[in-house]
């Protein structure tokens, strides 16, 4: 039998060798070939580092930066080929920091995070100090290359921080509709919620995303999901001085004009608590209830006057109903007969 040609390596790690070997021809064809594998000691003496029947292997559990020499025999059942000459192969160093990966994600630079992540694959998922993934950073800056990337490479798209914020709610919040569709067909939900009991859509709002949300909408999300405060998206806009178009969205998407908050305070009355005239008009336009009271009897006038945001003051003054004059009571006549 002639000799084999040594293995050809394969990938390399700071902790691992795979190996390689072509199989030799056998006189037998129905035989099975059997191969050994065979790593020189510090002293020059070889031992088995595998036998078996497989064309390849990797050998773990190896020291960094260090150097090994290998060679193999095949094996039949009636004779055995003459060792392989040997070859040399030298493990990487320790894999590079997370930081170093992220450092590559917020430069956009698609060749690095390739580079890092085809030799350290457990990298893939590394948090930074804010405890987001690469996933989570590349989707909030909208870097669609560097997100179709680590999506190849096997990054999960379900991985939250501790506040249970995750990719999609960052691409969502940050208005990167094309980073949102491409996570969802990777299997991220539009449905989970964060600690705070937001989901994208929340954050698609808070983000003033009106693209977003009505994509979001369009995918099924509920359009009056409640946050952890019972808020609504529409709710929660209006409570944080959100945007009048962000609004139109999930009005025309079928949002509750005349929800409420745990205080019985209405949409109406939080836009008009925030002095804001182009909301405040819009929910009026949707049939938001001007004359509608919180549970002390305040009306979202009242919330304008007690803050003096003259203008919702003006605009709901000039379309409230003409008061009509009170009649005279009039003693109605008694008949003893």
């Amino acid at each position: 039998m002639d000799k084999p040609d040594p293995p050809r390596i394969g990938r390399v790690t700071h902790c691992s060798i795979e190996l390689f070997w072509d199989q030799e021809k056998k006189p037998n064809e129905c035989e099975r070939t059997k191969y050994c594998v065979q790593e020189a000691g510090i002293s020059g003496q070889y031992r088995n580092v595998y036998s078996g029947y497989a064309k390849t292997c990797i050998l773990d559990g190896l020291k960094e930066n260090t150097r090994h020499c290998y060679r193999v025999q095949i094996n039949l059942s009636t004779m055995s080929s003459p060792w392989s000459s040997a070859i040399e192969v030298t493990t990487m160093n320790f894999p590079c920091s997370g930081a170093e990966l992220h450092r590559a994600v917020l430069n956009w630079d698609v060749d690095k995070v390739k580079k890092i992540l085809n030799n350290y694959e457990s990298l893939v998922d590394v948090p930074d100090k804010m405890g987001c993934s690469p996933l989570m950073v590349a989707a909030q800056k909208g870097y669609t290359s560097i997100v179709d990337v680590l999506l190849t490479l096997g990054a999960d798209v379900t991985f939250s921080n501790s506040s249970g914020k995750d990719s999609m709610m960052m691409a969502c919040f940050t208005g990167h509709v094309n980073v949102a569709m491409t996570l969802k067909e990777h299997g991220a939900s539009i449905e989970v919620k964060d600690q705070g009991g937001s989901n994208a859509l929340h954050w698609a709002v808070d983000g003033g995303r009106a693209s977003v949300v009505e994509w979001l909408l369009d995918c099924g999300a509920k359009v009056d999901e409640l946050d952890v405060a019972e808020w609504t998206p529409l709710m929660r806009l209006a409570t944080l001085d959100g945007k009048a178009d962000v609004a139109k969205v999930l009005l025309d998407g079928g949002a509750n004009v005349n929800t409420h908050d745990k205080q019985g305070r209405s949409v109406l009355m939080a836009a008009a608590l925030s002095g804001r005239l182009d909301l405040v008009s819009l929910l009026v336009e949707y049939g938001a209830n001007t004359e509608e009271q919180n549970m002390h009897g305040n009306t979202a006038l009242d919330f304008a006057q007690s803050f003096g945001r003259h203008e919702v003051i003006s605009y709901l003054l000039s379309i409230q109903p003409p008061q009509q004059e009170k009649q005279p009571y009039a003693v109605p006549e008694i008949s003893y007969l």
